[in-house]
């Protein structure tokens, strides 16, 4: 923020964006335009993806969750016709139309939440958004997909499943995915 003009009404600014209010209502509260509202917030979410995560320490919940791939703001879109007012995927289940994001978070509430491709996630993906943030006595809690499973053999990572399709929900009374659950909710 060094030698930002207006760098009194940032405050308020992170506060609407917290809030999750519009462009519009933001820069009407701030006293800003909404063109310069639009452009703060990319500076900000610019900033965070920039932002580095340590290591995570004790257990960590690790899973996935996707998103619609969107192209807000394009006059063209190369691979499907445009969707009206959010729509949905043309194709069933998790496909190549919906953007992977992989969330871990450990009982400190450090949080990575990285893009890391489209369709369903891969060990390699895993691997590569893990590799420097675990430390050897992390114990990593999952669902059951595969992909967890295989990242945690080939890197000698303790690991605990939790089996939803099982009804599964807690093991050993400390032990879940809430956490990561309520984070997903979030965002």
């Amino acid at each position: 923020m060094y030698r930002w003009k207006k760098a009194d009404k940032w405050v308020a600014f992170i506060e609407c964006k917290l809030k999750g209010l519009s462009l519009r209502n933001t820069a009407e509260i701030v006293g800003i335009t909404h063109v310069t509202a639009f452009y703060w917030r990319h500076k900000v979410l610019s900033a965070l993806g920039k932002e580095s995560v340590g290591a995570f320490e004790g257990i960590v919940e690790v899973d996935e969750t996707y998103f619609l791939d969107s192209y807000k703001g394009r006059k063209t879109i190369p691979t499907r016709k445009s969707r009206k007012l959010g729509g949905s995927a043309s194709k069933r289940g998790i496909s190549n139309e919906q953007v992977c994001v992989l969330v871990v978070r450990d009982r400190n509430k450090t949080t990575l939440s990285k893009r890391v491709g489209s369709g369903r996630i891969l060990t390699e993906q895993i691997d590569i958004t893990l590799n420097s943030h675990f430390q050897s006595h992390t114990l990593l809690i999952s669902d059951a997909h595969k992909s967890y499973k295989s990242y945690s053999a080939k890197n000698n990572v303790q690991h605990i499943i939790i089996n939803g399709s099982k009804k599964e929900k807690v093991k050993k009374g400390i032990y879940h995915l809430n956490n990561i659950n309520n984070y997903h909710f979030r965002l």
